[in-house]
């Protein structure tokens, strides 16, 4: 602006103007950002549901030294914040190794996306401890939102049930979730064909590759159900892998593992 300024003032014979609109520019930035922002939408929340089911595993792994902790005197509160405390560190940790990683991955895309040797040469990647702190922030936040619920319920387990190992129901609540996942999938596999080519078929289709995510996640415990009834009717099956199939239906940890 002040350069615009000073050019009108020195030469009032002619008219002077931008070369490029703010605005075009902004709108040619956001053609090639938007795919990255909405990839790093689904990939926040499919990062989620990784740390949840890491975190539930880790907890219940940890259930007899909670109990012991707490049998000594150590408060639930105690408990619970000496796990959010672990959480959030191993969220620092990840958005640092996350850093790193990311300015390989960047200067992947550079050296195949970008042909000309000029380009590459004006190309540069800019991060700064701003975009460090930024990253290791949301990294440690998601962290730690993800792994409240595993560690509120093993946390919250009484010490009676510990001592006699009665930590999971006998069987996993069987819903009609997988309804929802077939039309998810199905909606997928029909509407894709039919998006326009423009931003907002682009919208669509991420959304669509969404679910289909959501989809398989819903309709897991379905299929293993299918799988255990088809174990116990097959007679090429061994007595030993139809129990352990049932077994995984039965078992709420494992069934989220998967």
């Amino acid at each position: 602006y002040d350069l615009y300024a000073a050019l009108s003032s020195a030469l009032p014979e002619y008219a002077v103007a931008y070369a490029v609109d703010d605005s075009v520019l902004a709108a040619e930035v956001a053609n090639y950002a938007m795919p990255f922002n909405i990839s790093a939408v689904a990939v926040i929340f499919m990062s989620m549901f990784i740390i949840f089911t890491a975190f539930n595993l880790i907890s219940m792994e940890r259930v007899s030294v909670i109990g012991t902790l707490r049998s000594v005197g150590c408060s639930c509160k105690k408990v619970y914040s000496l796990l959010l405390a672990e959480s959030a560190v191993l969220g620092i940790i990840g958005g640092l190794l996350g850093c790193v990683l990311g300015l390989g991955i960047l200067e992947i895309i550079k050296a195949n996306y970008f042909t000309a040797e000029e380009t590459i040469y004006n190309v540069r990647i800019l991060l700064g401890v701003k975009e460090v702190l930024i990253a290791v922030g949301l990294s440690t936040v998601i962290t730690v939102l993800s792994a409240l619920q595993p560690i509120l319920k093993t946390t919250r387990i009484p010490i009676k049930n510990i001592l006699v190992n009665d930590l999971e129901p006998g069987r996993v609540r069987q819903s009609k979730a997988w309804v929802i996942g077939l039309i998810l999938m199905a909606a997928c596999l029909g509407l894709t064909p039919f998006l326009p080519g423009n931003f907002t078929g682009m919208i669509l289709g991420c959304a669509l590759a969404t679910g289909v995510l959501v989809g398989l996640v819903l309709g897991i415990p379905a299929l293993v159900t299918l799988a255990a009834n088809a174990a116990q009717r097959l007679p090429f099956i061994r007595q030993e892998t139809a129990l352990g199939i049932r077994n995984v239906r039965d078992n709420h940890c494992l069934m989220n593992n998967i």
